[in-house]
């Protein structure tokens, strides 16, 4: 197994550990920095004890990834990467999801030293799938700031580069211009602006090519068979390993945990691993009951409490009807939606739009549909593993846009096929001479750089603030005054528990996460609720027993509004100032 690819594999079996281990610490409340830091330090001391050699040999091979074979590849990447990690570094977490929900949740976990579902007016932070918030509340959880938060996404980037070259040359790319699909894949705009952020996109596209890893033995009726006599390929045939069943347990158990669209982009591969699989079994095959019930024991572990936790349907019902099409009907759209969602790469008004939610790859649909046309003239001159993962990503596109909906931000839920569509570059005409080569590399480099470069809310080249916490508001500028003057205003006050009242959509994560850093206990409360001695509100009143508090600006009219109550006795009313809550 390619490296690259194994380490894939090794990421999706480390979101399924961080499941395993954040469940385990909330049963005794333990999600914090000590509990944390104790259970990765008993499971490291754990590994070191058992297979001292094993982990140290193992270690200096995943050191390898450092080591490029194709220095040209890295070279090329360089410049992405230093600017994806210059936004990431010089920025808090900023993006709009991940104050609403992403983090926020994570902020709200340590607060209650558990990862239970809890009371929230924000229904997503319970609802989503929490994959990739585990890794993240490690990083939070041991370091206690969230400045490491986006590297998870850089990370998820660095390992898409890699593998995608292993990918495309295992699927017939020529070896000369296999390094051409990582360019693909890594200088994808969705991905350069991602790479700097708190979204879950890249780790689901770690999360689609573990996936294919762990499928790929189970796509052949004898591995490695080739050269044996008949007898030979009869008995490696019925031979079935423990460990490849285990493998595709983990990435089975991970994928819904990260991102339902990294299943979505590869079931057509795994239905085809399953029906060779079927056929090895019905000509004999014996299947090893002990690794298959281990592995099946495993992903029951790790995905039934996160089944039963989070229930979509029951908590977003308006949110999946939007982003899914429902249980049947409605098949005239969903064939429309196959086409449709072409129009954020090619022809809408997102395309060159440098923002993470939204901007388009153009380059990257051209490449691959100019591959297809390719690999259609081509014919059976073509290598057949070629024109099967050509198949298979084309499937991933119909199924997912079968399935879900298209809506504005639809070209970040498409990233995982965009980085198996990698493969395609192997079947462009030409693509074995090096002018094509360097050709390619140069567009799809500089096109991706000129996004990045302009990233809206995390600018690599612009002006960062003095006092960090202004930078939390860079997608929604409007809620700094409210909310930095609302905790201004509470310390000032000396109360420690500030109650929540906040619609579906809002911007929780630096109330509950500055707040907590001032010693103020942030939680989710109803009109009524008794927990509190001040509440922020953006919508309801609290009830009765509080008066007004703090006086800000409302986003949407510019009407002074009140944002914050206080415990009565009554306090004045802060006036609606440019110099409120300010530096």
């Amino acid at each position: 197994m390619p490296l690259p690819l194994a380490a894939c594999l090794a990421l999706s079996g480390f979101v399924c550990a961080e499941t395993l281990v954040a469940n385990a610490l909330s049963l005794f409340h333990a999600v914090s920095w000590a509990g944390l830091l104790f259970a990765h330090l008993a499971l490291l001391g754990g590994v070191l004890g058992v297979t001292p050699r094993r982990f140290l040999h193992d270690s200096r091979r995943l050191f390898r990834l450092l080591r490029p074979r194709s220095p040209i590849r890295w070279a090329v990447l360089s410049p992405l990467a230093a600017l994806a990690a210059l936004s990431a570094g010089r920025f808090v977490p900023n993006n709009w999801d991940s104050m609403t929900y992403h983090l926020a949740r994570v902020a709200h976990w340590l607060a209650y030293r558990s990862v239970a579902a809890y009371s929230t007016g924000i229904p997503r932070q319970n609802a989503c799938a929490a994959g990739p918030e585990y890794l993240l509340l490690l990083l939070q959880g041991v370091s206690r700031s969230d400045r490491l938060a986006p590297f998870l996404q850089l990370f998820a980037w660095v390992l898409v580069t890699l593998a995608t070259p292993a990918l495309a040359r295992l699927a017939g790319a020529p070896k000369r211009a296999a390094w051409l699909a990582g360019v693909f894949a890594g200088a994808a705009p969705m991905a350069v602006l991602q790479a700097s952020s708190t979204q879950t996109d890249l780790v689901a596209s770690v999360g689609a090519l573990a996936l294919v890893t762990a499928a790929l033995p189970f796509l052949h009726g004898a591995p490695g068979a080739r050269g044996l006599n008949p007898e030979q390929r009869g008995a490696r045939a019925r031979r079935v390993r423990g460990e490849d069943v285990v493998l595709v347990g983990v990435a089975l158990a991970a994928a819904p945990l990260v991102k339902v669209s990294a299943l979505f982009a590869t079931l057509p591969l795994l239905l085809v691993g399953l029906a060779v699989s079927l056929r090895r079994l019905r000509q004999g095959a014996r299947l090893p009951l002990a690794w298959t019930a281990a592995a099946v024991s495993g992903m029951a572990l790790v995905v039934a409490p996160e089944i039963l936790r989070r229930n979509p349907a029951r908590d977003t019902p308006g949110d999946v009807a939007f982003h899914s099409y429902l249980a049947g009907g409605e098949w005239a759209d969903r064939l429309v939606n196959v086409g449709r969602g072409l129009s954020h790469h090619l022809w809408s008004s997102f395309t060159l739009l440098p923002h993470e939610d939204a901007a388009g790859n153009p380059l990257q649909v051209v490449i691959f549909l100019v591959a297809l046309g390719a690999a259609a003239l081509a014919g059976n001159r073509l290598p057949k593993r070629l024109r099967s993962a050509l198949l298979m990503v084309v499937s991933g596109w119909m199924l997912l846009h079968l399935m879900l909906r298209d809506n504005v931000w639809f070209s970040r839920v498409q990233l995982p096929l965009f980085v198996l569509g990698s493969v395609a570059v192997g079947a462009l005409p030409g693509v074995r001479g090096r002018g094509v080569q360097v050709g390619l590399a140069a567009a799809l480099l500089g096109f991706g750089l000129w996004i990045g470069a302009q990233n809206q809310i995390r600018p690599p080249f612009g002006p960062a603030n003095a006092e960090p916490e202004w930078d939390y508001f860079a997608s929604r500028p409007g809620y700094a005054e409210p909310e930095l003057g609302a905790l201004e205003t509470v310390v000032g006050s000396g109360c420690a528990r500030l109650g929540l009242l906040l619609g579906g959509d809002s911007y929780d994560y630096p109330l509950t996460w500055i707040g907590a850093r001032l010693g103020i206990e942030a939680r989710h409360v109803k009109p009524g609720d008794g927990w509190a001695c001040a509440v922020f509100s953006d919508g309801e009143k609290p009830g009765p027993g509080f008066a007004p508090a703090f006086l800000a600006r409302d986003e949407q009219t510019g009407s002074p509004r009140t944002f914050l109550y206080l415990r009565l006795p009554a306090v004045a009313i802060t006036p609606p100032t440019a110099g409120s809550a300010s530096r």
